[in-house]
Parts: structure tokens; C-alpha cells; sequence
């Protein structure tokens, strides 16, 4: 669900009232609240107040169409409110190319795209495909087969809003590392009977067959902690186009990954 954005309306004619400056701005979009600032002492208008808009989308609608919008004589000056810009500023290229980087991928136009959009942008979208997974999981897996860019974005996203670090990539077996063992279990041997003598199938005889051994399998392994399932399940459900195109020792890890779950080796 998008979160509301609050925006700073400065430049406000001390004649104003609310109700006319609230208009002017619910003509860009729904207000879900304004209200102009006044002097605690006097209970005259400061000549500034705050507007709260349902999404991000329309409070950048609202910077564009109402900057300079003229009122009462008086030119308004708006911007996002000082505790939140820096969550509406586009995040950066270098936060998308130290992504792109930790998933051992070089910059791309994927990873320009992401540098432009905000922190609330890259939350939003994180946000409304777990949504999705949790309410239809068969429809995200054919969205993310569809699209398989998409798989890419939502890891390379999650990575710079700081919510997968590289240290929960090496725990989930994403990345190899350094003259360490991989801490994902690797499923252990199936033990099965073997005969210790072969013999022709013609010389053999007929009796009942020697008992096997009993087989041994490995219990499906769990998640170690501190991975996010949800972003384990991204991983699981890369389509091969996607998981080709990762650097070699990403793409072996994600492979190992994907055959461990389908082996039922991992239990998301």
C-alpha cells in the first residue's frame, strides 16, 4: 500500500484561509489533510503550512503544478516537507551501481531506472509484490516468469534500501565466500543397498531377494537466520533466462540453490 506524503506550502497570504489554500491544492489531487501554521502566542498565520497527500505520485504532481501558483497576489512556494525529502529524492546511481555490484553485475539501463526512483518508490514496489506473493503466490511466480527483469529489480532494490545486506547473501548461499564453507547445509548422501557380488542374470537363482538396507535420507534443511524467506523464494523462482545472465559464480550459487529446493533439500 503507498504511504501518504506530506508537503511544505510556504509563501501563504496572511489573508488566506485554509479552506482557500486546501482547494488550491486538492485541485492537483485527494488531500487527506492541510492546515496552515500559526503563532502559538498570537493565533495569527505564520504564513506556511503543511499538506498531506495520499501518494507520492501526486505530492510530485502537486510540486510541479503548484510552484509558484499565484493566490491572493502571493506566490506559493512548495516542497516536500523537511523530514521527508530526503525519502522522495531519488536515491542515487551510485547506491544502484553498489547493488548492482554486490550481485556481481556491472551498471546497466536497469540499474540507471532504479538510481532515479526514491526510497518510498523502492519500498512501494518491494512492498506490493510481497503483497502479491502473499495473497496469490501462483500469480507472482507467472509475473515473475513473465517478467524476469522484475526478479533482478525487486533483489538489486531490497539490496539498496539496506533491507538484503551482503551478509545475508553469503547465508543464503547467493554469493561464495572467502576461503569459508558455504553455510546453506549441503544435503547429505542417500545410502542405498548395493550387492556385493554380481552375478549373470542367467545364473542367478530363484528366492526371495536380499533385503536392503534401509535408506537414509537427509531432512529437509531450514533456512538459516537472519535470510528472508521471501527473498529466498525470489531466488527460487529465477527463470533460466534470468539465472544465464548472472556472473558465473553467482549464477552456480542460485543453480545449487534452485536444485536443493526442488530436491526438497530446503524448506522455505
Amino acid at each position: 500500500m503507498a504511504s501518504s506524503c506530506r508537503i511544505f506550502v510556504g509563501n501563504i497570504p496572511y489573508n488566506a484561509t485554509e479552506g482557500q489554500v486546501k482547494a488550491l491544492c486538492e485541485e492537483v489531487g485527494p488531500v487527506v489533510s492541510f492546515r496552515i501554521v500559526t503563532d502559538n502566542d498570537t493565533g495569527k498565520p505564520k504564513g506556511f503550512g503543511f499538506c498531506e497527500y495520499r501518494d507520492e505520485s501526486t505530492a510530485f504532481s502537486a510540486l510541479r503544478n503548484l510552484q509558484d501558483c499565484e493566490l491572493n497576489g502571493r506566490r506559493l512556494k512548495v516542497n516536500f516537507a523537511a523530514n521527508e525529502k530526503s525519502n522522495h529524492h531519488p536515491i542515487g546511481l551510485q547506491a544502484a551501481v553498489d547493488a548492482a555490484a554486490t550481485m556481481g553485475l556491472v551498471s546497466d539501463a536497469l540499474t540507471v531506472y532504479l538510481s532515479k526512483m526514491s526510497r518510498n518508490q523502492l519500498a512501494q514496489m518491494v512492498s506490493e509484490m510481497k503483497g502479491i506473493a502473499v495473497g496469490n503466490k501462483e500469480m507472482a511466480q507467472e509475473l515473475l516468469l513473465a517478467k524476469p527483469q522484475l526478479n533482478r529489480a525487486l533483489l538489486q532494490a531490497q539490496i539498496m534500501l539496506g533491507m538484503v545486506t551482503p551478509q545475508m547473501m553469503e547465508k543464503a548461499n547467493m554469493r561464495p565466500l572467502s576461503n569459508q564453507q558455504l553455510l546453506v547445509p549441503k544435503p547429505e548422501p542417500v545410502q542405498v543397498w548395493e550387492p556385493q557380488n554380481m552375478v549373470a542374470p542367467q545364473m542367478m537363482q530363484k528366492g526371495p531377494m536380499p533385503k536392503s538396507e534401509q535408506v537414509q535420507i537427509s531432512e529437509p534443511q531450514t533456512l538459516p537466520a537472519g535470510v528472508d524467506a521471501a527473498m529466498l523464494q525470489q531466488v527460487v523462482s529465477l527463470p533460466p533466462e534470468t539465472v544465464a545472465s548472472l556472473a558465473p559464480e553467482l549464477r552456480q550459487q542460485v543453480i545449487q540453490i534452485q536444485q536443493m529446493y526442488r530436491q526438497g533439500q530446503m524448506m522455505l
